[in-house]
């Protein structure tokens, strides 16, 4: 992979990152680390979004909720990329051959739409699609850190 690479970020990397004190939390926390200084170039969906602040509104409740939703956005290193009506056209096709959920499929379509091939992820199901997927750990050693 070379160095200026575009990396799709699933929206699992962030939650561990925040969430997880496990080896892989803290691989997570690599990687966002390695972002907010500019190492890496990477996007995501908006759907992202979403997904991140109601899980830690979820675990960790509304303040904190708010502190994320306020955060995330705040990222200058990652292009937050929109859903659109040609994103969930090709969702659906995610859905029909690979059996993506609609969140994972709405992740696939934003990579494939956008030439996107290296994703940094903890979900095997995106292993059956054309997205090569990296764990955080793995990613972690990818970068040498």
């Amino acid at each position: 992979m070379e160095k200026d690479t575009l990396v799709y970020i699933d929206t699992n990397i962030f939650a561990e990152a925040a969430l997880e004190q496990s080896s892989r939390g803290e691989a997570a926390r690599t990687i966002i680390g390695a972002l907010t200084i500019g190492r890496i170039k990477a996007a995501t969906s908006a759907i992202t979004w979403n997904e991140f602040v109601g899980l830690i509104y979820r675990e960790l409740g509304v303040h904190e909720a708010a502190r994320a939703a306020k955060a995330f956005p705040s990222h200058q290193n990652i292009n937050i990329i929109p859903v659109d009506r040609s994103v969930l056209t090709e969702a659906a096709s995610s859905i029909e051959n690979y059996k993506l959920l609609p969140q994972d499929a709405i992740h696939h379509a934003t990579m494939k739409l956008r030439g996107i091939t290296y994703l940094i992820s903890e979900d095997k199901d995106f292993d059956i699609t054309n997205i090569k997927r990296h764990t955080a750990t793995e990613f972690a050693k990818i970068l040498g850190i």
